[in-house]
């Protein structure tokens, strides 16, 4: 007995084509996934400046401190399409270690030399709260235009902050600007003394005096995968999300 396979009909084929490029997309969509969460793993395994501020929260839970409220990071939410911009310009500030009070600050400190910890920043909020208007740019120094964005009136305190950080997200995000372009970056920081970052993912710090340019790579970002770390428990697949700063520099063309 001979076996006869039969060519399947058109309408089958064209559907069977239409099928395939469903599954390439996904296919696609899940590898982009994948590379997300192995930037996150590369972080978490290579980042040591993470992982010891991890270890230090750990401790300090431990021992019960109390006074420590957490990191910036924790404390505030940071809209997704300014994570990058704002990774930029504060790289490690956005780790810095809030505290009630300098002696709070002095028993950290101790800890981190057990451990050998990395170099630290610590914001005691008695100091902060004892400066009049902190280091954020008065109302009257903030350029009035539609070319940038001034990130610290979209930084808001998080609804389980145990206390009131408004003069703190003043001091750590109250200098910083988005901009359409690199020129106007120039401009806008000897101008208003602000480090401005704009929409190529180009970096000029205050004063103007030193500038960082070409393109921002990915693998560098340490606040997102900071923010959504992998759950191994319960792995889901988020969005597939696309370059942030290019959804900011759209709503700067509006």
């Amino acid at each position: 007995f001979f076996l006869m396979i039969r060519r399947p009909p058109r309408s089958t084929q064209s559907r069977s084509s239409a099928a395939s490029d469903v599954y390439k997309r996904q296919l696609e969509e899940c590898q982009s996934i994948i590379e997300k969460y192995e930037r996150s793993l590369e972080l978490s395994f290579k980042d040591g400046f993470i992982r010891s501020v991890a270890k230090l929260k750990s401790i300090i839970k431990e021992r019960k401190i109390s006074g420590f409220y957490g990191v910036v990071a924790d404390l505030v939410n940071i809209p997704d399409k300014l994570t990058i911009c704002c990774d930029l310009a504060l790289k490690s500030q956005l780790f810095a270690l809030v505290v009630d009070s300098y002696e709070t600050a002095e028993q950290i400190v101790k800890i981190n030399q057990e451990i050998k910890g990395p170099r630290l920043t610590i914001y005691p909020l008695d100091w902060i709260n004892e400066q009049q208007d902190g280091s954020g740019a008065s109302n009257k120094n903030q350029p009035q235009s539609s070319d940038v964005l001034m990130i610290v009136k979209h930084i808001k305190q998080r609804e389980d902050c145990p206390v009131d950080i408004e003069k703190l997200i003043q001091k750590v995000f109250g200098r910083i600007l988005f901009v359409r372009n690199y020129s106007l970056a120039l401009k806008f920081s000897k101008d208003y003394d602000m480090t401005c970052v704009s929409a190529d993912g180009e970096i000029v710090y205050r004063g103007g005096f030193l500038t960082k340019t070409g393109t921002y790579d990915m693998k560098n970002e340490r606040l997102s995968p900071y923010l959504q770390p992998v759950s191994y428990t319960h792995l889901t697949l988020p969005t597939i999300y696309s370059v942030q700063i290019s959804v900011v520099a759209v709503s700067l063309k509006k």
